[in-house]
């Protein structure tokens, strides 16, 4: 039980993490190549995969700021 409630809040991080990507909210003042390849692969996986898991995609997230 105590595993799915530390999922639920990481899916919510991750979701919100998700949402200031697509919205282009940056603490940086200018925008990077890696900021706008990390936007539009959160577009791309939210508009050609909505089934795929939140944890996936901030992984392709994560990996493309690496």
């Amino acid at each position: 039980m105590e595993h799915r409630q530390e999922n639920r809040e990481r899916d919510e991080r991750l979701d919100q993490e998700i949402d200031r990507v697509l919205a282009g909210d940056s603490s940086a003042p200018d925008d990077t190549l890696t900021a706008q390849l990390a936007r539009e692969f959160a577009r791309l996986a939210a508009e050609q995969a909505p089934r795929l898991s939140n944890a996936a995609r901030a992984q392709g997230l994560n990996a493309l700021r690496a």
